[in-house]
């Protein structure tokens, strides 16, 4: 899904000719291993620069929340007290 996104931002050609070139350079490699960020820049260099911002928002960070509950004890029948965080 997120190289069907990345494909139509940047072309199929291009695309494929990125992800191409770095699979002949990685292809037999032991030590050290291919890994992302060797994709990411071969990705980065296929890309134009007017749409950049999509391999970030793409392949980027993400930051995730916890919200909860904890120490809930009843105090009447029906109410609660309880701490919450977030």
């Amino acid at each position: 899904m997120v190289f069907s996104a990345l494909q139509d931002c940047v072309g199929e050609e291009k695309l494929n000719g990125a992800i191409k070139a770095f699979l002949a350079k990685t292809h037999y490699q032991t030590r050290p291993y291919p890994n992302t960020a060797g994709l990411m820049a071969y990705l980065k260099r296929a890309t134009p620069d007017s749409v950049q911002y999509v391999l970030l928002d793409l392949f980027g960070p993400i930051t995730l929340s916890f919200t909860g509950a904890s120490g809930i004890t009843p105090l009447r029948s029906a109410w609660f007290r309880c701490r919450f965080w977030w």
